[in-house]
């Protein structure tokens, strides 16, 4: 075995960031079947709404670091610096997840062929689309990025391979750009595109507004489900 391969070895197969706002009933129930059904590190990131709530014992809290915006706006920038920070696994692969999502299956399985992709979400949005964000924040980006301006959605159940979160974690960001625009653009200016879930598994994991949750059937990942 070189050297190479011996640094592999040492990776997780993936670890799952899993961001919170409350230690309540349902996101413990979420965080407890990740763990019941996957053999990678799940490790809880503490996200302050402003709203009443506490930390799962066994999270990571970490000092926000950017200045615009709402944290539920700047998960990504949260995720970015656990990945900076000493409490990082070296894994192959990164799954970002929120609190509202209920994955009642080993998430290898879910993701399925997409499991080995540089970078999966459920929905791509383009520059042709009536995605209200490209409309409200699309200004905010420097003019460097205007060209490769992306949207995903939701930003729940992303998967990055380690090259794609590293070159994530090692860019400059913009300050003010929502989650969902600011990542697949910051990956596309480095030539890594987003790939999207077949549609089937992709329509179990969306935007609902009002706290509304989608029908649980069967086994997979369901986002979101609020109780």
């Amino acid at each position: 075995m070189n050297a190479r391969e011996s640094d592999t070895a040492k990776l997780e197969t993936a670890v799952v960031l899993f961001v919170h706002h409350n230690n309540d009933a349902t996101t413990r129930k979420h965080y407890e079947l990740l763990v019941e059904h996957n053999d990678f590190p799940i490790v809880p990131l503490f996200c302050r709404d402003g709203r009443p709530g506490k930390a799962m014992p066994e999270a990571i809290t970490l000092a926000s670091s950017f200045s615009k915006g709402s944290n539920w706006h700047n998960v990504d920038w949260i995720c970015r610096d656990w990945f900076l920070s000493c409490d990082r696994i070296d894994a192959q692969r990164y799954i970002w997840l929120d609190w509202d999502c209920l994955a009642n299956e080993p998430l290898a399985d879910w993701y399925g062929d997409c499991w080995s992709k540089d970078f999966v979400v459920s929905q791509i949005k383009r520059l042709d689309s009536k995605w209200g964000w490209f409309r409200r924040r699309k200004g905010q980006l420097p003019n460097g990025l205007a060209s490769h301006r992306i949207g995903i959605a939701p930003l729940n159940g992303v998967l990055l391979s380690r090259r794609a979160m590293r070159a994530f974690c090692e860019s400059d960001l913009p300050d003010g750009v929502i989650s969902e625009m600011r990542l697949p653009t910051m990956l596309a200016a480095k030539g890594i595109h987003a790939t999207e879930m077949p549609r089937e598994k992709a329509k179990t994991n969306r935007y609902l507004p009002r706290n509304q949750s989608i029908a649980i059937h069967g086994t997979g990942l369901f986002h979101p489900v609020k109780n």
